[in-house]
């Protein structure tokens, strides 16, 4: 079966108040894009309340900076206190601006990308979000939204050289993290791996063909002016701005053939390395690349540039080794503690020089991000190092499918009291598993591998009865601390843009439909799993929304699907197998509704549900219904 691997998007900032000068739309500082969306939500909420009053149409509010403000829908009207009048608008940059001029003497480009995101979308992965931009507390006073790249390129030309003369050429890219695990990079290389193919090769003679038809003073000419024959470059200044990158690896996922790793030596050997333990959120700082007055062909350029960020990574080592997760990253900790320390003093200063109670706000926002970083960077620590215990643990149980479903359940929820509440069942479902392996264990180790499968299946059974409610214990500590570290200092947590694609069992790959993507996405969380792994995604329609519910169709069953929203889980509420199908499902238009009858009358769920000869079942578009 096919999967898709990455899915890469390029997103509009967040909403915004923005000016247009010289044609170019410009967030205001972040200061004022506060205050005026406070001001903007509170002319709205009396709007709402007092939806006939005119007089909430003309009214005035007025902050620091301005001493007229007016709204007209998301347009906003400043006045300052010299009479200057300033228009700003309510809206979301957008995700590519592309700016470019030329003459006949000069060109120029500016490039700015607002957000790159880039999602794994394989159903067993640690990190479902690889790459995303990261906003700096350190910056994050100065403009609402920055760019996450920004390209700048001038351009000088002359008819007189073949050398592309630029006067300047910089690149800026903001703070970001990359979060990767071992099964998305087995993944990437099978991909790129070469098919081999038994034909004998053959070499392409036609540069060298073509090369004969050309003279030979043509030929000296252009290895004389460029010796490997590529255009030359000469710059003025090149700027590759310095990189900040929030570093996390994880070896769980599908492990690499022997076969595969022999072709990628290094991926091999880092592999080996990090099999220690895993690292989170380690921060990596590389140098800034300039040059001045310097020549370069593409190949020269893209060498050095890669040596130059090759060697900063090599200075970055002993950060990795202090960010282990085994020994709690106390390299994450000191440096949360230090922008705690840092931000303590900073911001009542900084308010000191507004005014009293600017300096006010400024202690109480210092004394929070001291307090957030200290409890923050001591939970998450040991959340690290319980995180460890417990894959130390699922790893002795020696249960593959424990160790994915446990992984499964570790992606954070969208509520802290969800995140509670799934970690309090896991524990729960941890001394049941162990209880049941017992049983479990040596029926399913004889049934594939006769005696000795037995024997095996029972020393597995004996040991999850230790391991399993241990681990689920240690993974709900682990997750509760996670939890308090995300609470202290106000992380955000990233998710996927969309959920994976839906592959059929074709294998071809279709344009993306979002309702058959939900559809797979919802069998692939059943039950840890269990259905993706025999069943094959057809169809599904929605039945209701509240709770919201499914009739899913499998290329082996019907499953009527409701999803528990306190847990973010979804339960089987009863099943039905084709072949105990009497007939086709059919469409009442008049009850809205489809019937479905069995063969004979039995038991078709869990233990709400009663004997019957089959189900009704609520559909919300009869179109939907009827294709399904």
């Amino acid at each position: 079966t096919r999967e898709e691997m990455l899915y890469i998007s390029l997103n509009k900032s967040k909403v915004v108040w923005t000016e247009t000068r010289k044609s170019r739309v410009r967030p205001l500082s972040h200061d004022i894009n506060i205050h005026l969306e406070e001001l903007y939500r509170t002319h709205l909420e009396q709007r709402e309340a007092n939806p006939d009053d005119k007089e909430l149409l003309k009214k005035k509010y007025h902050m620091e900076q301005f001493r007229e403000i007016s709204f007209y829908g998301d347009t906003a009207e400043l006045v300052n206190s010299k009479g200057q009048r300033k228009v700003a608008k309510r809206q979301a940059l957008d995700g590519l601006w592309i700016e470019y001029a030329w003459s006949v003497t000069n060109a120029a480009l500016h490039i700015k990308i607002n957000r790159v995101q880039i999602d794994n979308q394989l159903d067993y992965t640690m990190f479902p979000v690889v790459l995303y931009p990261i906003i700096s507390k350190a910056t994050g006073t100065d403009l609402a939204e920055k760019s996450f790249i920004e390209l700048s390129v001038y351009e000088s030309k002359t008819s007189r050289s073949n050398v592309m003369q630029f006067k300047y050429f910089k690149l800026l890219i903001q703070e970001f993290a990359v979060k990767i695990d071992q099964g998305l990079i087995v993944a990437i290389l099978a991909f790129l791996r070469e098919e081999k193919s038994a034909i004998a090769p053959t070499i392409n003679m036609d540069t060298d063909l073509e090369q004969i038809q050309k003279p030979l003073d043509a030929i000296i000419k252009a290895l004389t002016d460029s010796p490997t024959g590529e255009t030359e470059m000469y710059f003025d200044n090149i700027h590759l701005s310095p990189l900040k990158i929030h570093v996390s690896f994880s070896m769980h996922g599908s492990k690499a053939s022997q076969e595969l790793l022999a072709e990628y030596p290094l991926v091999a050997f880092l592999l080996q390395t990090l099999n220690v333990a895993e690292v989170q959120d380690v921060i990596l700082r590389l140098g800034f690349y300039e040059r001045t007055h310097d020549r370069y062909t593409i190949t020269k350029l893209s060498n050095e540039v890669s040596s130059h960020y090759q060697n900063q990574f090599m200075k970055q080592l002993h950060v990795l080794v202090l960010g282990l997760d085994v020994l709690g990253n106390p390299f994450g900790v000191i440096r949360g503690l230090a922008e705690g320390v840092e931000s303590f003093f900073y911001e009542p200063y900084k308010g000191a020089i507004e005014g009293p109670m600017e300096f006010a706000e400024g202690v109480a926002t210092g004394v929070r991000t001291l307090v957030g970083s200290a409890v923050g960077g001591a939970a998450g620590a040991f959340s690290k190092i319980t995180g460890v215990l417990g894959k130390g643990l699922a790893t002795l149980t020696f249960d593959e499918d424990y160790k994915i479903s446990r992984i499964r359940r570790k992606e954070p929820a969208t509520h802290a009291t969800t995140d509670i509440a799934v970690g309090g069942k896991n524990v729960v479902m941890g001394f049941v598993d162990g209880v049941t392996g017992v049983v479990t264990k040596p029926v399913s180790g004889a049934k594939e591998g006769g005696a000795s499968g037995f024997v095996k299946g029972l020393g597995k059974g004996f040991i999850g009865l230790v391991t399993r409610p241990t681990g689920g214990i240690v993974d709900f500590a682990s997750t509760s601390l996670d939890l308090i570290k995300r609470t202290a200092q106000q992380e955000e947590v990233v998710r996927r843009v969309r959920y994976p694609r839906h592959v059929g069992r074709d294998g071809l790959v279709r344009p993306y439909i979002s309702h058959e993507a939900m559809g797979f996405f919802i069998l692939n969380k059943l039950e840890d799993g269990k259905y993706a792994k025999i069943d094959t995604y057809v169809a599904h329609i929605t039945c209701s929304d509240n709770p919201p519910s499914w009739l899913l169709a499998t290329s082996k069953r019907l499953l009527f699907i409701t999803e528990i929203s306190f847990l973010g889980l979804y339960e089987i509420d009863w099943r039905i197998e084709y072949e105990d199908l009497k007939e086709e499902p059919v469409v009442k238009p008049n009850l809205n509704q489809i019937q479905i009858l069995t063969k004979e009358s039995k038991k078709t769920g869990t233990l709400r549900s009663t004997r019957s000869f089959g189900k009704m079942v609520k559909y919300r578009n009869i179109s939907e219904a009827r294709v399904k």
